[in-house]
């Protein structure tokens, strides 16, 4: 039976709105919000694909198995924030400029994810890169968003505003630490989000890139072990 390919759209709207709420909450203090494309501020909606702040979930279902620790892993560069890292190897990665540049691309795309090509295009508004892992097999496809916003280097990350953008969608701030990078000290929040009786294990993370300026990350799948390996696995590689 082929699967629909809802729990694609699903992943990317919940990416989109939990990027959008870390915009709206404005997650720094001392700096100026100036996107990495010339200042442009926070959008205002809410990426489509997602009603409210809670994105429509499938009806309840088990709890998920572990999907297991990625064992493949590939770098991968998010160009206009101006980051690599290392990212699951076949998981697939939809870059927003080549989205913007082709619409035959986009039209592949928004077919394989099953969505309008304006509903991706506007669902990637504040996406650098998004990386999707394709099997959806518990109804839900783990991700990796970048935004394509960047922070200024004299930017003061806070554990309250950051909180404050995972409230604001009804999900719950986890654990906050600070992490040692190649470009300096990273900031990441973990959060859990109850949808239609599925728990979302979600992280938050500003990473600095080679000109310090901080990055905006979040990573959602259905598994704790692989967020927090996901997450060690950015932290160690990010350049």
């Amino acid at each position: 039976m082929t699967r629909s390919p809802f729990f694609r759209l699903r992943a990317l709207a919940v990416a989109s709105v939990v990027s959008l709420a870390l915009l709206a909450s404005g997650c720094a203090q001392g700096g100026s919000n100036e996107a990495s494309t010339g200042g442009a501020s926070a959008p205002a909606t809410q990426a489509a694909g997602a009603t409210s702040n809670k994105p429509s979930a499938e009806p309840a279902s088990a709890k998920p198995e572990p999907t297991g620790p990625v064992t493949d892993w590939t770098t991968v560069t998010a160009e206009a924030s101006g980051l690599s890292f290392s990212a699951p190897a076949d998981w697939k990665v939809i870059k927003a400029s080549e989205l913007q540049a082709d619409d035959s691309k986009l039209e592949e795309i928004a077919s394989e994810t099953g969505m309008s090509a304006d509903t991706l295009k506007t669902a990637m508004s504040t996406a650098d890169i998004y990386i999707l892992e394709q099997s959806g097999a518990q109804g839900f496809s783990n991700n990796i968003n970048v935004l394509s916003q960047t922070y200024p280097a004299n930017t003061t990350v806070t554990e309250d505003a950051l909180a404050a953008g995972v409230k604001s969608i009804g999900a719950t701030p986890g654990q906050f630490s600070t992490e040692s990078t190649t470009n300096g000290d990273a900031y990441v929040l973990t959060y859990t989000w109850d949808m239609g009786g599925q728990t979302l294990e979600g992280a938050a993370m500003y990473i600095p890139n080679a000109d310090g300026k901080y990055v905006s990350i979040t990573i959602t799948t259905l598994d704790t072990a692989l967020t927090g390996q996901i997450v060690s696995k950015i932290i160690a590689t990010a350049a």
